[in-house]
């Protein structure tokens, strides 16, 4: 059996609970032998003088000298302690006894006296059973002699040279203990300064250390880690199995149980064997080595190692060894990041620390010394040393076993076990699904500085991400990974991606190589995120069209603000409208007539490849065909500006992606990410209810204490009425399924309503919709926003679209969006007219059907087209003075919106789609008014009096002599007359003015007037 390093091989048992330290002997008391004195030696040496017997006196020669003297091998096994001593006068006088702690003596052993010098021991010795054995079998036995003085008298005077030697180094020695009680003055008032120097230490910072962070998925499973420089997590003393702690404390600090913190034995002996050899043994205990990881640096210096010495025996007085093993067993570093053994456990085994072998216990304690060096993973796979990792578990085993920590069993099973490492970590991959955990940390991030009511800067990100990393926490996310690979493989291996435009843009540069070398990416890309509309949860989130290799890289799916293009109109338009009153029978005007306050040159926006311009067109019809200048109408004559964007910002929508003008509420220039666009379309889903999307449901810190939760917290508030909702599901699901631009999102088995979005001049594709379980928003375009080849939404985006949603339906039945009926929300079916939009009446010849909320539907009928008098004589809506009247069918045009802009600003488009089918009346009758009825009963009076002013006219001509004033009484004459003639048409103003010049100038010529 291999010696016990620090005890016996013959007697193991006494150092089961030896609390002595050091061996002392005094003439004529009992010495005490501590086994564990001698760690090189097997034989101890008593060098101090015996006492002599007060019965016997021995000659000076046997008197100067003691044989050896052996400890029997029949010492009882419960012997904690021996006591060697001479004789007494009652017992033999020429014997050294040995006993133990109950007083039994035990057989003496006679010292054998040789006669040579070279057989004269010096002391005392304990010889191996070996050298015993050897004895007994040539038969030797010792002879009873008394012990005589071991210094007698000199007798002769001593040589004069020999005599100054002697003298010289009695002076010499002197000196040096002078020198050194004086050096030793000097270093214990350094070491008071070194320790008294130190400040205040909170033992408890020890343990308060870095953490590694630990994300799990929706159903509580580990998903990834995420840590500084140092990888651990804790693990209580309980946790740690008994023989991975006996396996550090064999090769680390064997004393460690015994020990006040400082092991002065073996300090001696490394400083001891340090001086007399080439190599270095550290002296340090358990306890040393923790102070020095936690509270002290690395320095090699004496200031350092006397500060720590002084911090482990104050450490030791504080805390039980439990728990400094504990601490350390978490604090040492076991290669590269890791640091504790059950992030260690897990790293190169892949195990709980319970489910540790004995040989991967011995391999982890064996780290320590050098973690580098006996890394097992380098070791077995990259350098191709594994005996490197293995010789050292080996001697760690060899250790244990020789002080008693395992059985000659274990030590044989843990030496032919072959160790097995791990080639990869499984803690390692922080990459797997990468663009949802980057986007959760940042979330994470986000939501722990609202609660600390932190503002959110870059240096306040930056210090709550390094306290998520070294804090321990545990986040539960939202995140379903098969789900979420399920996406991740649809964007990557999407073979339908559209070509650039120009092939100089199909490449953008990503960055250099070390070597120079440029890193290009292609060209263009993609990004997805997939939300649970009825929780919030984030499902997916697919950041790039390839998969990210590094942390922190561009994540799309919620960085990118590229335009949305047509995507946007029932968030910003339609649904806004709806809630105002419109319905989905609403109509619009899809014309090449310009919009009031539009803003651009044109003056209005161009339809997709300048299609449509079919004049009267409901909204959904509008929403079906992704008709601009209908969503622009919407936009100006229902909404506002200010309303579309309030509805953005109560989704929480960053007011620095909108904007806020028509092209950016209306066709989608606002650049919205991927993830805002799926929040906006969930709460369309969520029959217009928004629920804060969240990628996490609680964060917990090391001890399972809640510090979020984001459940308790989510914000959630009504943002369209549910009827308004319901009415945009229903013309979304029209869009996909009634001949919509976006078939090629449609899915076998499943309810699917959606919108397309195609950006101006075809600078990216989008699509965002929703099945009776999920809600997904597709991007793809180029990252420098250059042109796609002819690129659209429903070609490109939609099918996309459906690659990722397929997975995640699987198994799934058909589910309605949403189960509440119309009747439920006062929706009916209606006939609207299809010139004002309104409830149509009988009088409105053409309708169309479709839904709307009955009360407001109800409460605005048709004003454009109704039964009326018209004034015969001007053709306009007769006046209670218009003398000739009739009732028809007419069409009055209203006076406000598109319509009115276009029926009085444009009338060649107004003509080209509004045929006079029906009498149109724009006003009414100007002619016929108060004013003209009064004018209208002077005027009879005028012609009455006209009549008579005509016949003495007449009468008076023939009376006139001048000739001049004869033509001009009849030129008068006649005009009256012609006046009267043309009663009816001739205003009284008129009439009036010949009736006076008639009338003066009968007067002027002396003729008389009665009337």
């Amino acid at each position: 059996m291999p010696r016990k390093k620090g005890g016996s091989n013959r007697y193991p048992h006494l150092n089961k609970s030896n609390g002595q330290n050091e061996f002392e002997y005094q003439p004529g008391q009992d010495a005490f032998i501590d086994d564990s004195i001698s760690e090189t030696e097997e034989e101890i040496y008593i060098e101090h003088n015996l006492p002599h017997s007060a019965a016997s006196k021995k000659s000076k020669e046997q008197s100067s000298i003691i044989a050896e003297r052996e400890i029997p091998d029949e010492v009882p096994v419960d012997a904690q302690k021996i006591t060697i001593r001479p004789h007494n006068a009652q017992e033999a006088p020429n014997s050294i006894y040995i006993q133990d702690e109950e007083g039994e003596s035990f057989i003496p052993e006679q010292p054998d006296f040789g006669s040579s010098a070279e057989n004269k021991p010096k002391g005392l010795r304990r010889s191996s059973k070996k050298n015993t054995e050897k004895k007994e079998k040539n038969g030797r036995s010792g002879e009873e002699i008394s012990i005589g003085d071991l210094f007698t008298k000199r007798t002769k005077p001593r040589n004069y040279f020999i005599n100054l030697i002697f003298k010289t180094c009695k002076y010499f020695v002197i000196l040096l203990l002078v020198c050194g009680f004086s050096g030793l003055g000097a270093v214990l008032g350094l070491a008071r300064a070194y320790v008294e120097s130190l400040p205040d230490i909170d033992f408890g910072s020890i343990t308060d250390l870095d953490q590694t962070t630990y994300i799990y998925d929706i159903n509580g499973e580990l998903l990834t880690s995420r840590y500084g420089s140092e990888n651990r997590e804790w693990a209580d003393i309980e946790e740690i199995p008994e023989m991975l702690q006996n396996a550090f404390i064999a090769i680390e600090d064997v004393r460690f149980r015994r020990h006040i913190g400082v092991d002065f034995k073996r300090l001696i002996g490394s400083f001891i064997l340090n001086m007399s050899s080439d190599s270095i043994q550290g002296g340090s205990t358990i306890t040393q080595q923790l102070i020095k990881n936690t509270l002290l640096s690395t320095e090699q210096t004496y200031k350092r190692k006397i500060r720590e010495a002084y911090l482990a025996i104050q450490l030791e007085e504080e805390y039980s060894k439990d728990e400094i093993l504990e601490a350390y067993l978490n604090t040492i570093p076991l290669g590269g990041s890791v640091y504790g053994v059950k992030t260690a456990a897990m790293d190169y085994f892949g195990k709980e620390l319970s489910e540790l072998t004995l040989r991967e216990c011995a391999t982890l304690a064996g780290m320590t010394q050098n973690p580098s060096r006996y890394n097992p993973r380098l070791n077995y796979y990259s350098r191709n040393k594994p005996e490197q990792t293995d010789n050292r578990a080996n001697n760690v085993l060899n250790e244990m076993y020789e002080n008693g920590f395992i059985t000659l069993a274990e030590y044989d099973a843990a030496i032919a076990e072959q160790l097995v490492v791990l080639e990869e970590s499984p803690l390692q991959d922080q990459n797997e699904m990468l663009a949802f955990v980057e986007y959760c940390i940042y979330d994470v991030i986000t939501q722990l500085l609202k609660q600390e009511g932190l503002e959110d800067t870059s240096a306040n990100r930056s210090a709550m991400e390094s306290r998520i990393r070294t804090e321990g926490y545990n986040i539960y996310t939202t995140i379903d990974p098969e789900k979420q690979k399920a996406a991740e493989q649809a964007v990557y291996n999407y073979n339908k991606y559209p070509s650039m435009r120009y092939s100089e843009d199909k490449y953008t540069i990503q960055g250099r190589n070390p070597d120079g070398t440029i890193i290009t990416l292609v060209q263009p890309q993609a990004s997805s995120v997939v939300i649970d509309y009825r929780t919030g949860y984030i499902t997916a989130m697919v950041g790039g069209r390839t998969a990210p290799v590094n942390q922190k890289e561009y994540n799309r799916a919620y960085q990118s603000t590229m335009p949305v293009g047509s995507s946007i109109k029932p968030v910003t338009v339609y649904g806004p409208a709806l809630d105002l009153g419109k319905s989905a029978g609403t109509i619009y005007y899809d014309t090449r007539a310009p919009i009031e306050n539009w803003g651009t040159d044109k003056g209005y926006p161009s339809n997709n490849g300048e299609s449509g311009y079919t004049g009267s067109v409901t909204m959904r019809y509008a929403i079906e065909k992704s008709l601009n200048t209908t969503a622009a109408q919407a936009l100006i004559y229902d909404v506002g500006i200010d309303t579309a964007v309030s509805y953005l910002t109560a989704m929480n929508i960053n007011p620095d992606h909108i904007n806020a003008d028509g092209p950016g509420l209306a066709l989608g220039t606002s650049g919205l990410t991927p993830l805002e666009m799926a929040t906006c379309f969930a709460t369309i889903a969520n029959m217009g209810t928004y629920l804060q999307p969240i990628s996490f449901t609680k964060i917990t810190d090391s001890q399972g204490n809640v510090i979020l939760d984001m459940v308790e917290k989510q914000e959630t508030k009504q943002i369209y009425k549910p009827s308004s909702a319901y009415q945009i599901i229903d013309m979304l699901y029209s869009a996909l399924n009634g001949g919509g631009s976006a078939q090629g999102a449609l899915m076998s088995g499943q309810t699917v309503c959606g919108k397309t979005g195609t950006n101006s001049d075809y600078r990216g594709v989008y699509f965002a919709g929703f099945t009776g379980y999920y809600v997904a928003s597709v991007w793809i375009g180029s990252d420098a926003y250059k042109p796609l080849k002819n690129a659209q939404g429903g070609t490109y985006a939609a099918p996309l679209w459906k690659d990722i949603m397929e997975p995640l339906h699987e198994g799934l039945p058909n589910k309605a969006v949403t189960e509440v009926t119309m009747e439920e929300l006062g929706i009916e079916k209606f006939k609207f007219c299809k010139y004002s939009g309104k409830l149509a009446t009988s009088a409105c010849p053409e309708t169309v059907t479709d839904i709307g909320v009955a009360s407001d539907v109800l409460a605005s009928p048709c004003d454009c087209h109704r039964s009326v008098k018209i004034c015969l004589d001007t053709n306009c809506i007769a006046t209670d003075y218009c003398p000739n009247t009739k009732t028809i069918t007419a069409l009055i045009p209203p006076t406000s919106g598109q319509l009115a802009n276009i029926y009085y600003n444009y009338p060649e488009i107004y003509k080209k789609y509004y045929s006079d089918n029906v009498l149109t009346i724009n006003t009414e009758c100007s002619v016929h008014t108060a004013q003209w009825q009064g004018e209208q009963e002077l005027k009879e009076q005028l012609h009455f009096n006209a009549q008579r002013l005509i016949q003495r006219s007449e009468q008076y001509a023939p009376q006139v002599e001048d000739e001049a004033e004869y033509q001009q009484l009849l030129a008068l004459t006649e005009a009256l007359r012609s006046a009267y003639n043309n009663y009816n048409t001739v205003s009284y103003d008129y009439y009036r003015a010949r009736y006076n010049d008639l009338y003066n100038l009968i007067i002027s010529l002396g003729f008389p007037l009665d009337f």
